[in-house]
């Protein structure tokens, strides 16, 4: 069956917390879920909850959480979130019935609608295709179909340090030294080419090749256990799969411990590694999570390139 008919969303479980606020000069920035009208950037505070990020801003009177994402190009949300936003004049939805599986952390289901959405919200628009299904208190938000509202440009920053989410109106002049080109594929799922290295026990692995950038991942590294180059290294026991567990002691599956990961320039010590069947690009190595750079990323859209700090 065709990948754009049958999908499967891989999401990962979330706790609420409280919205805080910032201010930011010269920029329209949400604060306490309202914005200005200026036509600078625009500038949202970003929750991090176990590392998922989030926003929170109101659409007409409702308030809406939403979960950045990039391992999935489609925006997602539970029927409850549509009927109480659908009639706003600022979104516009063209959808068809759909039987579309969604695959979540307590959550499986099948859509009711799938097609295209556009929604803005101060000078931020999302202008990219729409699930509406499933139970999630909050929206999944890919940031590859994210622009700024007056100037079109797809030019967007997510600072983990000052922690803001940022449109810009503009592109800048990049300060990083540090850059990625990356591609979109069949699905405009991010798509960059490295090399990771780890050690697993006594063996040192060097896995080279493509990956899918995702937002929502919480871990450092996810492995595609369908990738050849994973399976050759499985099956000749110089990756141990240990037993996972979850918070409370049930097994949930395999996992890989790693004494130390090299990833974009940056070390981790004592980490455990997923490693998943279920993945949406089958060709790539694994997932790469947002944990893996140490403070900021822009990315820019028009160019297909990354900077981060």
């Amino acid at each position: 069956m065709n990948k754009n008919i049958k999908l499967l969303l891989l999401l990962f479980a979330l706790l609420i917390v409280p919205f805080s606020s910032i201010k930011a000069s010269e920029t329209e920035t949400i604060i306490n879920s309202k914005y200005s009208t200026d036509k600078k950037n625009v500038v949202f505070d970003i929750i991090n909850k176990q590392n998922h990020y989030y926003i929170d801003t109101k659409i007409g009177d409702d308030s809406v959480r939403f979960m950045l994402e990039s391992g999935t190009s489609f925006l997602l949300m539970s029927e409850e979130i549509y009927e109480k936003i659908k009639n706003n004049p600022k979104i516009k939805f063209n959808l068809r019935e759909s039987k579309t599986r969604i695959v979540a952390y307590n959550d499986e289901s099948r859509a009711k609608y799938r097609g295209h959405c556009m929604m803005k919200i101060g000078n931020m628009c999302y202008d990219g295709p729409v699930i509406i299904g499933g139970k999630r208190k909050y929206v999944e938000l890919p940031i590859q179909h994210i622009k700024h509202a007056k100037n079109k440009i797809r030019y967007i920053t997510i600072d983990l340090q000052s922690k803001k989410l940022i449109i810009h109106h503009k592109r800048t002049k990049n300060h990083s030294n540090k850059s990625l080109n990356f591609t979109l594929d069949s699905l405009e799922n991010i798509i960059v080419n490295l090399e990771i290295n780890f050690t697993n026990y006594k063996s040192d692995i060097c896995l080279s090749g493509d990956y899918m950038l995702d937002l929502g991942n919480a871990n450092v590294l996810f492995l595609n256990s369908h990738n050849t180059e994973v399976n050759n290294y499985i099956a000749l026991g110089k990756i141990k799969l240990d037993i996972a567990k979850d918070k409370q002691g049930n097994e949930i599956g395999k996992g890989i411990f790693a004494q130390k990961i090299n990833i974009l320039g940056n070390e981790f010590k004592n980490m455990s590694i997923g490693i998943t069947k279920h993945t949406i690009n089958d060709s790539s190595i694994g997932y790469i999570g947002f944990r893996a750079f140490a403070r900021s990323v822009t990315f820019d859209f028009e160019k297909n390139k990354l900077y981060f700090w």
